[in-house]
């Protein structure tokens, strides 16, 4: 079996871990050493598991169609069995966690509510698979109450002048800049790579989009071989592009993503090498 997504929440400092057969463990630190907390099991393949900003709660999508929110405990909520053409690959929760988002392979984005009532469901007008969402909030909200636990999204009031933007993107390197799901004039970034991987800076400011180009080279002994040329772009909320880096590897595609340490580093994963960059506003 291996390791197919591993999802990090920050107010509870717990881990949940995935694995191909559909198991999903949640990890917390005891006495120094990492012990299961949690374990849920449907048999399935798991295609995404996504924290709620606050981390009280976790969205489960499923290969199938099943989805789940439960909280952070392990107590169920809700569930449904979303009766599609197409399978969800991804699931992310509105920057209010009011709301939760599915993508799915033909390109259709469907909104449920946080009590698991149907609200909409969309056609982007896109013939590609919706590989990743994601909102230009904070990830997580790490505002405390008295008791010393996270605060809820009713106490949570952000000062923003401008609105989140929904990035989505799709298997044919296209990705749409959204201000929600029924926006009609979305803009559109044509990145001109596959396996998108996507995530906001954690102040909103910049969209890191990596992804990969497959080329057929020629080796020493003269046969042909497939690597991949894989970069990483930056976008600011309206597109346009600031800054793209070649990352230096060519035998596997660009697998993961993530921001860390408060927008100072950014780690890509390229098969089973991790590359860290250091980010940094003073160097021009």
């Amino acid at each position: 079996k291996q390791i197919t997504l591993v999802q990090w929440n920050e107010p509870y400092q717990k881990l949940a871990s995935c694995d191909s057969s559909g198991i999903i463990f949640v990890w917390i630190k005891y006495e120094g050493r990492w012990s299961i907390e949690l374990i849920n099991d449907r048999s399935t393949p798991v295609t995404h598991f996504s924290w709620s900003h606050d981390g009280r709660m976790a969205l489960i999508c499923y290969q199938d169609g099943f989805v789940l929110v439960g909280s952070v405990a392990g107590q169920r909520y809700w569930s449904s069995m979303l009766n599609l053409d197409a399978t969800i690959t991804c699931g992310i929760w509105t920057p209010d966690d009011q709301q939760v988002y599915f993508g799915t392979s033909n390109a259709q984005v469907i909104v449920m509510d946080v009590h698991g009532a149907m609200v909409s469901q969309v056609q982007l007008p896109v013939d590609s698979t919706i590989r990743s969402m994601a909102w230009s909030c904070e990830k997580f909200k790490m505002e405390e109450n008295e008791e010393g636990e996270p605060a809820s999204s009713s106490h949570f009031s952000p000062t923003r002048k401008e609105p989140f933007i929904l990035a989505v993107a799709f298997k044919n390197g296209l990705v749409y800049l959204m201000k929600n799901y029924d926006d009609i004039a979305p803009i559109h970034i044509w990145t001109g790579m596959q396996s998108l991987m996507l995530e906001w800076s954690n102040s909103g400011e910049y969209l890191a989009v990596a992804g990969s180009r497959p080329v057929e080279v020629i080796n020493e002994a003269g046969y042909r071989i497939h690597e991949y040329f894989n970069s990483l772009y930056f976008y600011n909320h309206r597109g346009v592009r600031v800054l793209n880096i070649v990352i230096p590897a060519t035998a596997s595609a660009v697998t993961a993503l993530t921001w860390g340490h408060n927008d100072k580093r950014l780690f890509v994963a390229t098969g089973k090498m991790i590359h860290v960059g250091w980010v940094s506003k003073r160097v021009a």
